[in-house]
């Protein structure tokens, strides 16, 4: 399961916004084809992926991380330059986490999988799972609507979808 945060933040200076990883795991770092940032991926023992997407990595390919260990750094250097070319702003872009159990291709909300450390910090902040995590009956009576290329999503979530965090 994707989620998608809106960072309350300019685009300039990048790098204002860290990534943390959730739990101890293996690093590995994609090059974003958008050309938005890379998306990093922290691989846990037991099968489970938490991915940060559109950000600068602040460790290398290979590096074993703790929880907690600083891995994402965002906006992206060129997030500036990516949002002028598709019309964005930092109202309307985006960055998304996600956690994927490639083996299975199972996908679950992150924050089912954070070590307790790590979900009191985003508790601190406004987030936990009750509030961020939408049912399943709730999401086939709305389904999002996706674009053209069967990846990205078209329109807009209602203001009922949005959790807003405290600073």
């Amino acid at each position: 399961m994707k989620h998608y945060l809106f960072l309350k933040v300019p685009f300039i200076p990048s790098g204002n916004v860290k990534g943390f990883a959730p739990f101890e795991g293996t690093v590995r770092i994609q090059t974003e084809q958008s050309g938005n940032g890379a998306q990093v991926f922290v691989m846990n023992d037991s099968g489970w992926t938490f991915v940060f997407f559109h950000g600068d990595p602040l460790v290398q390919n290979g590096d074993k991380v703790k929880a907690g260990t600083p891995v994402i750094s965002w906006w992206s250097k060129n997030q500036s330059a990516f949002a002028a070319s598709t019309g964005g702003n930092v109202e309307n872009s985006s960055v998304d986490i996600a956690l994927i159990d490639f083996t299975s291709n199972k996908f679950e909300s992150p924050f089912l999988h954070f070590s307790p450390e790590i979900l009191s910090q985003w508790k601190s902040s406004g987030f936990d799972k009750d509030s961020l995590i939408i049912g399943k009956t709730a999401r086939d009576s709305s389904p999002c609507s996706v674009g053209a290329d069967g990846e990205r999503f078209s329109g807009q979530a209602a203001s009922d979808q949005y959790v807003v965090a405290g600073s």
